[in-house]
């Protein structure tokens, strides 16, 4: 008989954000590999704000969209009010859900976990968190919140106690479980590490290379591409300088697909500069996705050292399954550094050192060689170690542990 699991996040299919897609991803593999899986998520954010069915079947996955307003994502207070009422919707759907259920939460929105701890003694739910963003250290380090404030300390509480009675707490990078195990030594639970992945099977397999450049008309050009989200912890400023060094360089364009709080930054930066060379897109469905990063010679992705070990950039692992050479704008010890060490698939260039990134970018354009190797070694490093149907596998194992 097939175990069944709840999965809890509130962005999901068809989200064009990457932890939307991931974590739908993640429960496609884990259907196709004997589970049923049911999952609970919020109304998309990105796409429309047309509201979807409340319950549909995708892929053998049964879908329940919970209530919860549509604010625009990139006003904090929307966003705020987005997370609140559908945590509200979450805490009502928990009486509902079986005793000793099997859940995987993650930690979006950041205090959902808190949730199955406030109803254990109730349910005894069987709660498997995976954290994608640690919490409250994103908005501290943001300055959005002071380390004495009352809700940090409240929020590092009810995390502590949230952990302790969690069945496993899953994190997604060897930075990130070396802080978790620091803070919440005294809870006695280890972390356990499975990386992020990527749907290697889809991205390996674009239909047409040229689609995006002859859209763009950049048949020609050398295209670093940067897609996914440009959040307010992610390098840009230092991008749009190195790009502003590049600006003579007619024949490299850099391309940036999806939207984010710097994004409003990054193409003023460039209209105020006169940059030819820059391009601005929005997200594209994710079946186009393996034609968009087809057409990149390079990738950028990048975490400002501030948030090493409080989040990874899960867009490392498109470009490293599409075979894209790449580079990382980040701290030498972050994940995604040691990652392109490890495999020998990347270059890695401070996030604050534009004149480093500009060096490095021109080392990928002027050395097809050096492009070749890292393109077959990224791939491999998917094959070996972070391919979906293998951290499917992982996730499955653990919760299908009696």
């Amino acid at each position: 008989m097939a175990r069944s699991v709840y999965v809890f996040c509130q962005l999901f299919y068809p989200e064009l954000i990457s932890s939307g897609q991931t974590v739908t991803q993640l429960c496609e593999a884990l259907s196709k590999i004997g589970m049923n899986v049911t999952v609970f998520c919020s109304q998309p954010t990105i796409t429309s704000r047309e509201r979807l069915k409340k319950q549909i079947r995708y892929q053998s996955i049964t879908i329940n969209r919970l209530w919860s307003t549509q604010f625009k994502k990139l006003s904090f207070l929307g966003k705020l009010c987005n997370h609140l009422t559908f945590g509200l919707s979450c805490f009502w759907q928990l009486f509902w859900i079986p005793n000793n259920a099997t859940i995987l939460v993650f930690t979006n929105p950041p205090f959902l976990p808190i949730l199955f701890k406030i109803m254990y003694p109730i349910k005894k739910f069987r709660y498997h968190v995976v954290v994608f963003d640690v919490y409250p250290e994103t908005l501290i380090v943001a300055n959005l919140l002071s380390q004495s404030h009352w809700f940090s300390r409240w929020l590092t509480s009810q995390n502590k106690a949230t952990y302790q009675l969690a069945t496993q707490v899953i994190v997604i990078g060897r930075c990130m479980k070396q802080l978790i195990d620091f803070h919440f030594k005294d809870t006695q639970k280890e972390s356990v590490y499975i990386p992020m992945w990527s749907d290697d099977a889809m991205l390996e397999s674009p239909d047409d290379v040229s689609f995006f450049r002859k859209q763009w008309n950049l048949n020609q050009s050398f295209i670093v591409g940067y897609a996914g989200n440009m959040a307010s912890f992610h390098p840009i400023e230092t991008i749009m300088e190195a790009i502003l060094q590049l600006q003579n360089e007619s024949n490299i364009a850099f391309v940036f697909v999806g939207e984010g709080a710097k994004k409003d930054y990054a193409i003023q930066f460039s209209q105020t500069h006169q940059l030819t060379n820059c391009y601005f897109h929005t997200y594209v469905k994710r079946q186009e996705l393996p034609n968009l990063l087809a057409s990149f010679n390079c990738g950028l992705l990048g975490l400002l050292p501030k948030n090493t070990g409080l989040s990874v950039p899960s867009k490392a692992f498109g470009l490293l399954s599409a075979g894209i050479p790449s580079i990382a704008c980040c701290d030498h010890h972050s994940e995604i550094a040691m990652i392109f060490r490890e495999n020998d698939c990347g270059l890695v260039s401070p996030p604050d050192n534009p004149k480093q990134l500009v060096d490095a970018i021109l080392t990928l354009k002027n050395n097809p060689e050096r492009c070749n190797h890292y393109s077959k070694q990224a791939k491999k490093a998917v094959k070996n170690h972070y391919n979906l149907d293998s951290i499917a596998t992982q996730y499955f194992q653990l919760l299908t542990q009696s």
